[in-house]
């Protein structure tokens, strides 16, 4: 009855985890049992979950997998590395800025928790945790972008720049459509070219100086003229009929245009040209430029010239 009684649990535990020729072992409680075994109607079985050959199948008994030792951050770089963003003056175009990490399995993907920043304020703004930039609507130029992200041995950091070019064109009464290409290709001629007055050439001002009155000789009834200022990053076009007496040869520069002009690359000076666009011959005149530089500095109260 023994023997029968034995072989009838060792095919139990044969269907419950496959007989393996190890569950021999009485018991009156699992404590009797060798270490991975359970008593089950006074014999020691494999407990179940384990196979035949005693290695643990999945689960919480299962050992841990080597799955070798964790990947680390070792260089991070910019996307785009200089960016280029132009616009007309007033619009605040965006530039999104991503970081890309290159960790020691070399593999390159996101990288958690970048910390971006600007060089200087003077075109725009940038969101810190995203790397998002926004023009400021009111002065081109240069900026650099640097970017942080924690390393194994310390932050890590990239730069790049980004570049806001601005634009601004006015016309005024009376100017026809096609305008632009009537001074498509001025030719020289300082006996019929419209000669400036005024500002003169070299001349120093504030950042905050009144808008300037430009001022010119030549011209008559029925002519065009191209106002162009000029920096690296900014550039103001004005185009003007001649209406007659009134006219008087000069135009006053707007505000917008003059401050994008005197906050634009506040290094680098500005070059005004006026253009004549001659009615009678029909022919543009190229003008001879003057240069403005704004000093850094500004006045406190209302300057002008």
């Amino acid at each position: 009855m023994r023997s029968l009684l034995l072989s009838f649990m060792c095919c139990f535990s044969w269907v419950w985890t496959g007989c393996g020729g190890d569950d021999t072992g009485t018991c009156a409680t699992a404590a009797d049992c060798p270490a991975g075994q359970v008593c089950l109607d006074g014999l020691c079985i494999s407990r179940p979950g384990l196979d035949s050959g005693g290695r643990d199948a999945p689960g919480a008994d299962s050992p841990a997998i080597d799955t070798g030792p964790p990947t680390t951050l070792e260089s991070i770089r910019l996307e785009p590395e200089d960016a280029v963003l132009s616009a007309m003056l007033g619009e605040r175009p965006t530039q999104d800025f991503v970081v890309v990490g290159l960790f020691s399995d070399g593999i390159e993907r996101s990288v958690t928790g970048p910390r971006f920043s600007l060089a200087s304020l003077e075109v725009g703004d940038i969101d810190e945790p995203s790397g998002r930039f926004t023009a400021n609507g009111v002065a081109g130029g240069v900026t650099g972008v640097t970017v942080a992200a924690d390393g194994p041995d310390g932050v890590l950091e990239a730069t790049g720049t980004v570049t806001v070019n601005y634009r601004s064109e006015i016309r005024g009464e009376g100017v026809p459509p096609d305008v632009a290409s009537r001074f498509a290709t001025p030719i020289d001629d300082a006996a019929r070219a419209a000669q400036i007055l005024y500002p003169l050439d070299g001349v120093v001002m504030p950042q905050n100086v009144f808008p300037a009155d430009t001022q010119w000789l030549t011209g008559v009834a029925d002519d065009l003229f191209r106002i162009r200022m000029v920096k690296p990053h900014f550039e103001l076009t004005a185009y003007l009929l001649h209406s007659g007496a009134g006219f008087q040869n000069h135009w006053l520069t707007d505000a917008d245009g003059w401050r994008a002009l005197a906050q634009t690359d506040p290094d680098d000076a500005a070059a005004i040209t006026v253009d004549r666009w001659e009615a009678i011959s029909r022919e543009a005149i190229s003008g001879t430029a003057v240069g403005v530089t704004f000093a850094r500095a500004a006045l406190t109260g209302s300057v002008y010239y």
